[in-house]
């Protein structure tokens, strides 16, 4: 009757050890996936950094736009009054 017992238990020891090893293996797998999508993302990141660092700047206002038109009568109205 303890042998019986006894070898229930390295059964049931053999089998937690197989499932504690598959385990292991999907966490070590999951976890180099999303290592890396994160180093993809952070590529990604990087590139459109870069991207928004290089299109960055003052974008001029389109001839006959309301912000053009608007700022040419402002300058007239100054080039009149600067000159009484």
């Amino acid at each position: 009757m303890l042998s019986t017992g006894r070898d229930e238990r390295r059964r049931a020891d053999a089998a937690a050890a197989a499932t504690r090893e598959r385990l292991d293996a999907e966490a070590a797998s999951r976890r180099a996936e999303l290592l890396a999508e994160v180093g993809r993302l952070e590529q990604r990141r990087a590139a459109l950094h870069a991207e928004l660092e290089r299109t960055a700047r003052p974008v001029a206002a389109a001839p006959g736009s309301l912000r053009g038109l608007a700022r040419e009568r402002i300058r007239a109205h100054l080039r009149r009054h600067a000159t009484l």
